[in-house]
């Protein structure tokens, strides 16, 4: 009997992991306290376009890039969502982080494209009848909100401000479809320049707790918490240097192991 006893002790234990923006939960079981893990920028929507304000520190660089030539558009075929996904390819490696597979989002634009869940904007460079695919913006649609889930664009391009231009693009058409919120999506507590262009458009930054029970041995929540190894590093390292390509290979065969 003691020797069961001291099997059933030595397994890991079954732990509830929540997420809420709110640290109402605290202290309703002993020793169960939200962590801040990350904040989630919410933007709220007048009832027509015509009412969005900007102030003109914003205006400055939606208006350079239309006059740059900068376009935006609403893709509609498969192709276009590949062509964008290299682009997420760009933006995704500069932070070193592992990057969704293609199949994730060729499964979304297949599922909820056609169901109008899902909106693809394109930023496209038009200069002497020629156009370029300068960035992308993915849109989640769902109850009285639009979230901006995922952007792609070179670093090469951004004088052309494609990614301000898609923003505004996206912003404008939630509230003429009469969306109440836009989530211009999570922002890591550290990044101090996703955090500024993000509250620029006049979002307010909702704090998500990390809540776990057990609770965890360290207090951390996972998004707080970086491999420290010299592997790691190196891998940190190395990874915005890699080939679009060979980036887009570790990414499917990531995730196809994961699944």
């Amino acid at each position: 009997m003691q020797a069961a006893v001291e099997r059933t002790r030595a397994e890991p234990r079954a732990q509830l992991r929540l997420k809420v923006m709110s640290n109402a939960l605290d202290g309703l079981v002993e020793g169960m306290v939200g962590v801040p893990a990350y904040e989630v920028y919410l933007l709220a929507l007048p009832d027509r376009p015509e009412l969005l304000h900007l102030k003109s520190s914003i205006k400055r660089p939606i208006n350079m890039a239309a006059k740059l030539g900068v376009q935006v558009r609403q893709a509609q075929t498969e192709g276009e969502l590949h062509a964008w996904y290299k682009l997420y390819l760009h933006a995704i490696r500069k932070f070193g982080t592992m990057p969704n597979s293609y199949h994730y989002y060729k499964i979304a634009w297949q599922r909820l494209h056609s169901r109008g869940l899902l909106r693809l904007l394109l930023a496209e460079h038009v200069e002497a009848g020629q156009r370029r695919l300068v960035g992308g913006l993915l849109a989640l649609l769902y109850g009285q909100t639009v979230s901006l889930i995922s952007i792609g664009s070179r670093r090469e391009d951004q004088a052309l401000r494609p990614n301000d231009a898609l923003y505004w693009q996206a912003i404008q058409d939630a509230c003429a479809d009469g969306f109440r919120w836009c989530d211009l999506g999570d922002v890591e507590l550290a990044n101090q320049g996703l955090a500024k262009f993000k509250s620029k458009w006049g979002a307010e930054a909702k704090m998500v707790y990390d809540y776990s029970y057990p609770t965890s041995h360290n207090g951390m929540s996972s998004t707080q918490y970086l491999p420290r190894s010299p592997v790691h590093r190196l891998a940190r390292a190395v990874w915005p240097h890699l080939p679009i390509n060979a980036i887009e290979l570790l990414s499917n065969c990531y995730h196809a192991i994961r699944i």
